[in-house]
């Protein structure tokens, strides 16, 4: 029976931040911004509960820019159409006959909605290497390569419980997690092959521009949307 190992990065950062920090191993950084952004994003506009909270904030990483633009990629090539797919626009569900919903293209998969259990810790999805590179490290692996790639990850977009700041008003922060999911390889023993260091760091990095992508734009918008009201 196949066993499996998950190196987990956990990036936090508040709406509106203008710098961001990543702590690798199970730790955060976070800083407050007013709640108010992320409602003005809760669909409909009248709903204002946890739930759609987490909901705003997931459509606004899958949304953002950056990850629209590699959806549409990969619709190009695998639906020759140039449409980043489903981004939770209408909602994020698992389906009955254990088929994810599939978003950008088949990029990533729901797991687990926000609101599906007692704790709500927002959007849960995952991601799955393709089977031909995979194997093909774990063969060069067995003949001595320090490294093997990932079986896959999966990601958690999570929102905190409103907070009062005295005489700021209510903040909220707001969360990115990833985790990586290894095979365990036995004749490895407690030294297993994973990706390098510098390659975590790259997709620390990569994860802290989303994030910091799509706080730039819930803030941009919320602004914006002040300014035309003044």
């Amino acid at each position: 029976m196949k066993r499996s190992i998950t190196r987990l990065l956990y990036i936090a950062a508040p709406i509106g931040a203008t710098s961001l920090s990543v702590a690798r191993i199970l730790t955060s950084s976070r800083r407050g911004y007013p709640l108010s952004a992320l409602e003005t994003r809760t669909q409909p506009s009248s709903k204002r509960d946890h739930i759609a909270l987490e909901e705003a904030w997931a459509r606004s990483m899958l949304g953002s820019w950056l990850l629209r633009a590699e959806g549409s990629i990969v619709g190009l090539f695998t639906r020759r159409t140039f449409s980043p797919g489903d981004i939770g626009e209408h909602g994020f569900k698992t389906s009955d006959d254990g088929k994810p919903q599939e978003l950008l293209n088949g990029v990533l998969y729901t797991q687990r909605t926000p609101g599906a259990d007692a704790d709500s810790q927002g959007l849960l999805i995952a991601w799955y290497m393709a089977d031909e590179p995979r194997l093909f490290f774990e063969k060069i692996a067995r003949w001595g390569y320090p490294w093997r790639l990932m079986t896959g990850g999966r990601h958690e977009m999570s929102v905190s419980k409103p907070y009062d700041v005295p005489g700021l008003g209510v903040f909220v922060d707001v969360r990115f997690a990833g985790a990586h999911d290894y095979e365990i390889v036995e004749e490895e023993g407690v030294r297993q092959k994973i990706i390098p260091a510098w390659v975590m760091r790259l997709h620390a990095g990569y994860a802290r521009l989303l994030l910091d992508l799509a706080v730039r734009e819930v803030v941009d918008e919320y602004e914006k949307g002040n300014r035309g009201l003044s």
